[in-house]
């Protein structure tokens, strides 16, 4: 027995180790013959859908022509979902900039690496009696951030991340001396060790990663690696709530700035403001959550990606139009 026991051992460790990888993802069910009919979303183990309405007859989660079932997680990205429905699928799932469906007869299957993914019908309704989500919950493939009630943070990724599907907004900030005031302006993709302005619900939020992302101009939000002591008063303005509203305040002299954080160094103290509100660019996307297009990609009614070559129906920018 003694001499079986590294064996044994070993083979423990590899049972252990393989439960482990494979608890790194969860797959979660909406079964709409349990749905509480009267709502317009659903959570269950951390992940949400939200829908347009519920189809008595058919039993079905229901979104309309040319929107959302919107699926989002507290728990991790959203690797695959799976879509069952009594009618054959009409639909576009949009993750990252590209639409993607695969499907056969009345079942849909999207795989990707997104949160929250949003599954968009082209024509007429879309019925779902089953919506099958599997997220994965491994540290390594997520980068989460938590929004106090204030409903604004700062935020500095390791990573790169793409905010083109998520619920949260990412902003850059600069600083106009001559008006004296400070603007915020979207951005959908954020480069690593940049600092932004989150805009969200209060919660912890999980951002997806991206390989690479193009560096943000104009942005005069700073950050420092380590803990430091702010050497002048009125020069370094840092986003809080106060009396005021939510907006740059700032730090007194002698105050210490945590790693991390992000401020605004100002160059003329003496212009400097004991508050800036935000003053949020035109253009700015409303707060109706819809999936940021990529300017000048178009794909063809299948959802695939097509070149400025092609002729015919395609979608660009969400909206059908007719190149010739």
């Amino acid at each position: 027995m003694e001499k079986h026991l590294p064996k044994l051992l070993t083979l423990l460790l590899l049972i252990i180790s393989s439960s482990s990888l494979f608890a790194q993802t969860s797959t979660i069910t909406f079964d709409a013959s349990n749905y509480y009919k009267g709502t317009t979303s659903v959570t269950k183990d951390g992940v949400t859908i939200t829908f347009n309405g519920f189809d008595s007859k058919n039993e079905c989660y229901k979104i309309i022509k040319e929107e959302y079932l919107i699926i989002t997680s507290t728990i991790g990205n959203i690797t695959k979902v799976v879509l069952t429905s009594p009618n054959k699928f009409n639909l576009i799932v949009i993750s990252l900039n590209d639409f993607v469906v695969s499907s056969r007869g009345n079942t849909g299957t999207w795989t990707g690496n997104c949160n929250p993914v949003g599954i968009f019908a082209k024509t007429g309704q879309a019925l779902f009696n089953k919506i099958e989500v599997t997220v994965d919950k491994s540290k390594e493939s997520n980068v989460d951030a938590t929004i106090s009630s204030a409903g604004w943070a700062t935020y500095v990724s390791r990573k790169a991340i793409d905010f083109t599907c998520s619920p949260v907004k990412a902003f850059a900030a600069t600083y106009n001396a001559q008006a004296n005031s400070i603007t915020i302006e979207r951005k959908g993709q954020v480069p690593a060790n940049t600092p932004v302005v989150l805009k969200g619900n209060a919660g912890s939020y999980i951002f997806q990663q991206t390989s690479s992302a193009e560096a943000i101009s104009n942005n005069d939000l700073k950050f420092n690696t380590e803990d430091f002591v702010v050497p002048e008063d009125k020069t370094y303005y840092g986003l809080a709530q106060k009396g005021e509203g939510c907006g740059f305040y700032p730090v007194e002299k002698g105050e210490t700035v945590p790693a991390y954080k992000c401020y605004l160094l100002l160059s003329n103290p003496s212009a400097a403001k004991s508050f800036y509100p935000f003053n949020i660019a035109t253009g700015i996307q409303s707060a109706v959550w819809r999936p940021i297009q990529q300017r000048g990609v178009r794909y063809n009614l299948a959802g695939q990606r097509v070149g400025d070559s092609y002729k015919g129906v395609v979608i660009e920018n969400g909206k059908k139009i007719v190149v010739k």
